[in-house]
Formats: C-alpha cells, sequence, structure tokens
C-alpha cells in the first residue's frame, strides 16, 4: 500500500526543484531561486565553488558586478542564458512604481517599449507594477526579456538574456523567479512627493507635461538595455579547455 502512495505523488507531483533565498540587504531584496540554477551576488563571491567550476576569477566577476550594477547573476546549469538583476544608483523623481495609475503605466510601457524597439511589451501586476518589454537588441544580438518597476526611487531590471530565442518555458521560469522577488519598502519612499502626486492626479488634463512623469520612471531601466555577457566569458573558457 505504501509503494503506491508513492507512486501516486510522484505522478502528481513529478517534478520538485528545491528553492533557496537569497537576500541582498543593499538593495533590501529577497529572491527565491531553483536549484538548477547557479547563483552570484556580490556577497558570494569568495571561496565560492560555482566560480572554480565555471574557471571564472573571483576578481573578474566583482568588478563586473559592481561596475554594471549587477546583484544577482544567475545562470542556468547549462550555461544556456542568464538573469540578471540590476538596480541602477541613481535615484528617480518616482518613489514607487505601484502609484502609476493605469493611464500613466501605460504610456511608460510605451516609452520603455519604443526605447528597446520591443514590438512585444505588457504591465504585470503583482505587489509591484512591472513593465514588460520582450525583444531582440541588435547592438548585443542578445534575446532579451526585461521585468522593470520602480521601489524606493530606485529602477529594479530583471532580465533574462538569451543568444538563441526565448522559449516559452524560459519566460515562464523567469516570471516565476519574479514573482518570488521581495523588495521591503522603505517609510520614507511609501508615497510620493507632492509635486509627482498632483502630476498623477492630473494626468491625462491639458497643460501638464506628461513626459516628466514617463522619462522620471523609467531613467532607472537604461542601465538593464546593456547585455552583459557572463555566459559569453563562460563559454569562451569552456571551449579553450
Amino acid at each position: 500500500m505504501k509503494k503506491i502512495v508513492i507512486f501516486m505523488m510522484i505522478l502528481l507531483f513529478p517534478v520538485f526543484t528545491l528553492a533557496t533565498e537569497y537576500e541582498v540587504s543593499d538593495i533590501n531584496i529577497k529572491i527565491d531561486v531553483k536549484s538548477n540554477y547557479i547563483v552570484f551576488t556580490r556577497d558570494n563571491l569568495n571561496n565560492n565553488p560555482d566560480l572554480v567550476k565555471l574557471n571564472i576569477p573571483k576578481e573578474y566577476m566583482d568588478e563586473l558586478m559592481k561596475n554594471n550594477k549587477i546583484y544577482y547573476d544567475i545562470i542556468k546549469n547549462d550555461v544556456s542564458y542568464e538573469i540578471l538583476v540590476i538596480v541602477p544608483d541613481n535615484k528617480l523623481k518616482w518613489n514607487n512604481l505601484i502609484n502609476a495609475n493605469d493611464e500613466l503605466l501605460n504610456d511608460i510601457k510605451d516609452e520603455f517599449a519604443k526605447q528597446t524597439g520591443a514590438k512585444v511589451s505588457s504591465i504585470y501586476k503583482t505587489k509591484y507594477n512591472f513593465i514588460v518589454v520582450d525583444y531582440y537588441d541588435e547592438n548585443s544580438k542578445y534575446y532579451i526579456v526585461n521585468y522593470y518597476t520602480v521601489v524606493n526611487a530606485r529602477g529594479y531590471n530583471f532580465q533574462l538574456q538569451k543568444k538563441t530565442e526565448i522559449t516559452e518555458e524560459e519566460r515562464l521560469d523567469l516570471k516565476e523567479i519574479v514573482d518570488s522577488v521581495e523588495i521591503d519598502v522603505l517609510d520614507e519612499f511609501k508615497n510620493e512627493t507632492e509635486e509627482i502626486q498632483k502630476g498623477i492626479d492630473n494626468y491625462g488634463k491639458k497643460n501638464i507635461d506628461y513626459k516628466k512623469y514617463i522619462y522620471g520612471a523609467i531613467i532607472g531601466a537604461s542601465a538593464g538595455l546593456i547585455s552583459y555577457i557572463v555566459g559569453a566569458f563562460i563559454n569562451k573558457k569552456k571551449s579553450s579547455v
């Protein structure tokens, strides 16, 4: 009887991959990542066996992450793609994108899509409002899906990048990581400034400089439009072995 019960559980739950929580206090964030990924943060590089396994110098990774505002580099075990969490240092006029109304949020989405050349874009609402763009970057020759939001007056980019076309399964993998995100909203950033709140309340009316509010929200996305190719370094080292 016990064997039958175990067999039925396997049928009902064929795949169960454990997830580990990774916290980065510098940007007030926690993310759950399944065990079929390699995860690098700025705090776990010393004596990291995954760096040794991939033959990546610790100094290289440390410099790459700091110079390019990367806080997580999440690499699929087979090194087929990576997911980066990029948070530029610059403070935005907006405190939290969750405070944007639907009309303004849609215009921010359209401008973000215009900047990236994305033909596919959407708004994804969870505890945070995300702008999602899905596009091919001609400069880097990478396919990219980017979830972007603003929390604590900083732009957060969750970006999957890959040399070949991104599959629906991989898009779902990125979404699953995004769904796990917990960002601690600091008290001083929970509400918008009087100027921004007034702009939100009056958005769409005449004599409102609407572009100011759109650009004020997406300036933190600019760093997320660049591909930081850790995977390229890995593949180069692998091919030389």
